[in-house]
Parts: structure tokens; C-alpha cells; sequence
């Protein structure tokens, strides 16, 4: 008797559960290399990357507030990408009142660096950033890249070459 009830107890509060996780609508992230935007030749996709597993060991770590980054990009063309600069604009550890309003730009911290890349697959490239004085990265621009044959190619702010990051941030390492 126990038994049977338990089970119509455990059939009834299950089916409550599935109900409520049926609901909403289905969320996945698919995480792909964003295609170029409008006028900009080249693919880009930044992703944050962990720093919790990171052992920190004399002057070897830097020290206070930042973030990585990891950066891939993809140009369809012949010649491989060696280098690019990028503005990468965010928000300073200051407090502060932000209007979530989409598409509101209350940046109060930009850093321009040159990222080095190795080949990631046949196609695109990816390297590794710290921006130091971050603590939120809202939009990175790409200025300009620099590829294995020597040409330099930049981009003016009507080819819009820019991106936002995956909005995943990973607490530990892969």
C-alpha cells in the first residue's frame, strides 16, 4: 500500500516538474563565429575566458582588476592573419548607476593592444588578450589586421567591425 501511494505521489509531483520545465520556450546556445558584419571583411568572435584556474605565483600573474580574452577571427581571402589591433571598450571597477536600455553605450574604459594569433583551423586564427582595469567588456572594434604576406588592412567605423562577447563566461577552466 505504501509503495503504490509513494509511487502515485512520486507520478504526480514529477509531472507538476515536467509541466513547469515545458513552459517556456526551448533556450540552447549555439556558440559560432559571428559572420561579418555589413562592409567588414573579416569574421570575429570573442569569448571570456576562465581565470579561477590559474595559479598565481610571484610576479608571473598580473595583478588586479582585468579580464581575458580569447579572440578568433576569419578572413576568407588567401593570406593568413598574423596580428590585429582592437579598441576594446568596458566598464572600470568605479560604482556606478548603468541604464540597461538596449543599445546604450555607458563605457567608461577604452584599451587599444595588439593580439598576436596562431592558426586556430583552416581559415581562422585565434589569440589570447588581458585587458587590465576592466571589469565588463561591452564591445570590442577591430582596427585594423596585419596578415603573413606584410599588407595591412584598416577598417574606418562605417565598416562597423566590431562585436560584443559571447555572453557565456566560464568560471573554471576547459
Amino acid at each position: 500500500m505504501k509503495f503504490g501511494l509513494a509511487v502515485l505521489f512520486s507520478l504526480f509531483f514529477g509531472s507538476i516538474g515536467l509541466a513547469a520545465q515545458g513552459a517556456g520556450p526551448l533556450q540552447t546556445t549555439v556558440l559560432t563565429l559571428s559572420p561579418p558584419a555589413l562592409g567588414c571583411p573579416v569574421s570575429l568572435r570573442a569569448q571570456h575566458l576562465a581565470d579561477g584556474s590559474m595559479v598565481r605565483v610571484g610576479n608571473s600573474h598580473p595583478a588586479g582588476v582585468g579580464q581575458w580574452l580569447h579572440l578568433t577571427l576569419a578572413d576568407h581571402g588567401s593570406s593568413q592573419i598574423v596580428k590585429a589591433t582592437v579598441a576594446i571598450y568596458g566598464l572600470s571597477n568605479k560604482a556606478r548607476i548603468t541604464q540597461t536600455a538596449a543599445g546604450s553605450d555607458s563605457s567608461d574604459v577604452v584599451r587599444t593592444t595588439t593580439v598576436q594569433f596562431s592558426a586556430a583551423s583552416p581559415g581562422s586564427v585565434a589569440g589570447d588578450v588581458r585587458v587590465p582595469g576592466m571589469t565588463a567588456i561591452q564591445r570590442i572594434d577591430l582596427d585594423s589586421v596585419a596578415y603573413a604576406d606584410g599588407t595591412v588592412q584598416s577598417f574606418a567605423a562605417e565598416q562597423a567591425c566590431h562585436v560584443t562577447p559571447d555572453p557565456l563566461m566560464l568560471v573554471a577552466g576547459r
